[in-house]
């Protein structure tokens, strides 16, 4: 009842059932899951990070959050067609299998757009394997050297003013 243009408030009652509503909605509770266990697998990467969290980079976070995105989406969709599907337990379970799944196939598809990797070496004995590894860092040194050189004599030209 209004009196005087105030409700009074032993009149309004406010079900605590009302109060939660929104946690109903499938896609409002798999992303709310979905954030607690993404926020838990980025914790633990920056966890194993060697250096300060802030050096972190953060182009590896995105993947994660691209995970969650699709992971919640595709169980909010699953989780409003079938009811039975709305327990949190069931959208829990469903939110660390999705993400697993997800992210195996984040994987899958990277490693097929890659190129293959070259056939791994062999050597007939261990001095040869021993020869090959003392030549490879004098190659990448005499190469270092040379691209040194040629930036060098690069930038002697581009200064050079004629008198």
């Amino acid at each position: 009842m209004i009196r005087g243009g105030r409700a009074l408030k032993h009149n309004v009652r406010i079900s605590p059932r009302a109060k939660v509503t929104w946690l109903k909605n499938p896609y409002v509770r798999t992303f709310a899951l979905g954030a607690i266990w993404f926020t838990a697998v980025a914790w633990k990467l920056v966890s194993r990070h060697a250096g300060h969290w802030s050096t972190y980079p953060p182009r590896n976070l995105v993947g994660v959050l691209f995970a969650w995105l699709i992971t919640a989406l595709l169980l909010g969709a699953v989780a409003a067609r079938f009811e039975r599907l709305r327990s949190w337990w069931i959208l829990a379970i469903g939110t660390m299998a999705g993400s697993l799944a997800v992210v195996g196939l984040m994987t899958m598809a990277l490693g097929v757009n890659q190129d293959p990797l070259p056939a791994p070496r062999t050597f007939a004995n261990p001095q040869e394997m021993m020869d090959f590894f003392v030549s490879e860092p004098a190659k990448w040194v005499k190469a270092k050297r040379q691209s040194a050189k040629e930036q060098s004599s690069k930038r002697k030209r581009r200064n050079y003013i004629p008198g």
